[in-house]
């Protein structure tokens, strides 16, 4: 695992001009589901236009529906002009206003009509000069059809993992961790605005998302407009606070308070071997995570590879696997699942592993 590295994405400096390029791309939209009208993959807005539907989307008019997504992906690939009645019908039936966002000729999201925006921009905003004062590296960043996320770590805040006696691997003797934080948002109802802490191993390279220090979910009151949505001064005012909130717990959370107790976490993990057969072992945290069996797959192969076996090195094949997620979403998902291993009681790792 030495030489690998994390899903990179953008650089900052590209992360800021998609940014800024998005944010003069984006209308939103609030209107009666009468008038809106699904025809193939194009969502029509009366008196605003057509516009191209993201797969993300056509998922929320699924839910929406109440079409089974499997059902409706057929109807899109075999009879479009089914697909076409039956959003029609529950349209027409059943009459609400919904938020449609778009960016440029895309409806990116089907929301709600009480969907709170908070959107990058403001986000980035708030959060970078933070991150410029701490003189924070920013090692992963990217935005994605639904999520944007950008990961950092302060070289300052360093610590080892004790893995106790007879340890002979040079990783025990070597297992250093640096303190980072995770800032992520979706603008289009995929997740939470929120920060997370983080560790980076200096070892191997692994991201480890640790737990939630914020989180602000994107609910509202219901908007007074119709046609193209324009933020009120009261809403203004509040997502401003938000935003601030947001700073200072970005602010807190690249502090030494918490780097300790995750260090903790981790030596403990460390000194918990795995007494039984691996494969068995992995399968059954698999089943807990609910990891796909390729990944399952993946996980096993860096534990090997890793040379120990104990729960902090099963912890880091599954935050390995990550880097070889096929989406920069998943992959954060998978550095999350990793400290969902650390955080296994006594009596939880001793069914995995015993």
């Amino acid at each position: 695992m030495k030489d690998k590295t994390v899903k990179t994405g953008l650089s900052l400096q590209e992360l800021a001009a998609k940014i800024t390029a998005q944010s003069e791309a984006k209308n939103d939209y609030v209107a009666d589901t009468r008038q809106l009208q699904v025809v193939g993959d194009q969502l029509i807005v009366e008196d605003q236009g057509t516009f191209d539907l993201t797969n993300h989307a056509q998922g929320q008019i699924a839910t929406y529906t109440g079409i089974p997504r499997r059902y409706y992906d057929r109807m899109r690939e075999e009879a479009p002009a089914l697909l076409t009645r039956n959003v029609e019908e529950w349209f027409q039936k059943e009459p609400k206003r919904r938020m449609v966002r778009t960016m440029d000729t895309s409806a990116r999201a089907f929301l709600s009509e009480k969907y709170r925006p908070l959107d990058n921009e403001e986000l980035a905003e708030a959060v970078l000069p933070v991150l410029h004062e701490k003189d924070v590296d920013v090692i992963s960043s990217e935005i994605t059809e639904t999520r944007m996320h950008i990961k950092v770590v302060d070289r300052k805040l360093r610590g080892k993992v004790d893995w106790g006696e007879g340890h002979q691997i040079g990783r025990a003797t070597d297992d250093e961790i640096i303190w980072g934080a995770v800032i992520s948002n979706s603008e289009v109802g995929a997740g939470s605005l929120q920060v997370s802490t983080m560790t980076l191993s200096a070892w191997c390279s692994n991201l480890m998302i640790v737990g939630k220090e914020f989180r602000k979910y994107h609910v509202g009151r219901v908007v007074d407009v119709t046609g193209e949505y324009y933020r009120d001064e009261t809403r203004i005012a509040d997502d401003r606070a938000t935003f601030l909130k947001l700073r200072d717990t970005v602010d807190h959370a690249l502090t030494e308070v918490a780097m300790q107790e995750t260090l903790d976490k981790y030596s403990l993990a460390a000194g918990r071997k795995i007494e039984n057969d691996p494969v068995k072992a992995v399968e059954r945290v698999s089943k807990i995570l609910k990891v796909s069996d390729e990944e399952q797959g993946s996980i096993l192969r860096h534990l090997v590879e890793g040379g120990s076996l104990n729960q902090w090195s099963l912890a880091n094949a599954v935050t390995r696997t990550a880097e070889d997620s096929k989406t920069y979403d998943r992959a954060t998902e998978l550095e999350s699942l990793g400290m969902n291993v650390v955080d296994l009681t006594a009596s939880q790792w001793k069914v995995v592993a015993a």
